[in-house]
């Protein structure tokens, strides 16, 4: 009788260890998802990424992939401003044309100030704009995809005109 107890315990063991590694092996299963997602970030101050490193955790996590089968990655995988280890900066540009994409997501677009910038103080000082916020062709370009996406006329977003 010993023994036949001895053997339960063996199989509960093995079933709570199967039960808890179960989302680890379960995620390993998952398949990966295709996703070409267009990151708008125009206010990248430093390299910790922060307005949208919480997104490309969600997009990793859920096993969302280029279309190439690349990971997405919160240094390469974004338009806007661009900061360098040597205290200068780029601007990675908005696309020229955006059918590749299948949805856009704009984390932040207010800009980049000296203050957070030049010497990293975030307590919100007034300074001198850097670089950012959108301009008129790259709100142009969100709003022809957001129309194309959604089948939508120019005109039925247009104000409403009345006349007597």
């Amino acid at each position: 009788m010993e023994k036949r107890a001895f053997g339960w315990i063996y199989v509960y063991i093995v079933l709570a260890v199967a039960v808890l590694s179960a989302p680890y092996w379960l995620w390993w299963l998952k398949p990966k998802t295709q996703l070409e997602l267009l990151i708008v970030d125009e206010t990248v101050s430093d390299q910790s990424y922060r307005e949208h490193q919480g997104l490309i955790w969600l997009l990793r996590s859920q096993k969302y992939v280029h279309r190439n089968g690349e990971r997405y990655e919160a240094a390469r995988d974004y338009v806007g401003f661009v900061p360098k280890d040597d205290g200068t900066y780029g601007v990675r540009p908005f696309p020229k044309a955006m059918d590749r994409y299948d949805a856009v997501y704009v984390a932040d677009t207010y800009g980049v100030y000296e203050e957070e910038f030049v010497r990293n103080r975030t307590d919100g000082a007034r300074s001198a704009k850097v670089h950012g916020g959108l301009d008129g062709e790259e709100m142009k370009a969100l709003w022809q995809f957001f129309l194309a996406r959604n089948g939508a006329s120019k005109r039925a977003w247009e104000k409403p005109r009345i006349s007597f």
